[in-house]
């Protein structure tokens, strides 16, 4: 648990800043660093040597060797933002948005504004999106999807969800390789390796990496979970991890002369 994690922009998801810098306690949560389970384990076998009395034979049947590992982890912690400075201290970056107890699993919703329709001389309250925001008409809002989970949390409301509240997909990653060594002569030996990284093609989502300016850095990471994820007025994005295949798999091959 702590109050900050990230203080250098190096992920969107992640905000650096507090929501109130009045109010930082109000940032308590799970760290950034919270892995609840992880496990990772290495191997190297060395397959025994098959009884051969041909020469030939011992070159195909000898020098045989797997090795590989595997990565089971748990997810990293985000934190859902509204996308809207609903705090009114100069930035979007961390103001999270409203929970709704009532509402469906992994949705979100934008408001409509409440206005005061001052037409015909009465003062009316309206919930329709008939002034812009920041009007001083505007005295509320209502969720454009009434059934949406998460509620965005425009300016002077009040976010009742906290830092840090949902976790990313995990990850379970096999590496798996062959290798074949061959003596051609004294002193020299070929080695031949097949490797293959995740092998079984599974889904590892990947958090987007730092960058210079704190944006995500499409450029060296194909695959990063995007800030749609996490901002709730992002549509089909927004806790949608179907969107990422994050890491699919490669195979090399390699031969090298060791004398």
């Amino acid at each position: 648990m702590d109050d900050a994690t990230n203080e250098l922009n190096s992920s969107t998801i992640n905000p650096r800043r507090p929501q109130d810098a009045r109010n930082v306690s109000a940032d308590r949560g799970r760290s950034l660093l919270d892995f609840n389970h992880k496990l990772a384990i290495s191997w190297v076998y060395d397959l025994p040597n098959v009884r051969a009395e041909k020469a030939f034979m011992k070159g195909i049947l000898h020098g045989w060797e797997v090795s590989g590992s595997y990565l089971a982890q748990s997810g990293q912690p985000v934190t859902l933002l509204s996308g809207a400075d609903s705090n009114a201290n100069g930035s979007p970056t961390a103001d999270r948005p409203i929970f709704n107890p009532n509402g469906t699993t992994d949705t979100g919703s934008g408001v409509n504004f409440v206005c005061i329709n001052a037409a015909g001389g009465s003062s009316v309250v309206t919930a329709i999106n008939n002034c812009a925001a920041g009007n001083a008409g505007i005295v509320g809002y209502v969720a454009a999807n009434a059934s949406a989970k998460y509620v965005r949390a425009a300016l002077g409301a009040k976010s009742n969800v906290g830092r840090n509240t949902i976790g990313t997909p995990g990850l379970n990653l096999w590496n798996i390789a062959l290798l074949k060594s061959t003596k051609l002569r004294e002193g020299f030996t070929v080695q031949f390796r097949a490797e293959t990284y995740n092998t079984f093609n599974h889904r590892c989502p990947s958090i987007n990496l730092p960058s210079n300016n704190g944006a995500l850095d499409q450029a060296t990471n194909a695959n990063p979970f995007a800030a749609g994820f996490v901002l709730i007025t992002a549509g089909n994005s927004f806790l949608n991890t179907s969107q990422f295949s994050g890491g699919n798999r490669t195979m090399q091959l390699g031969l090298k002369l060791i004398f």
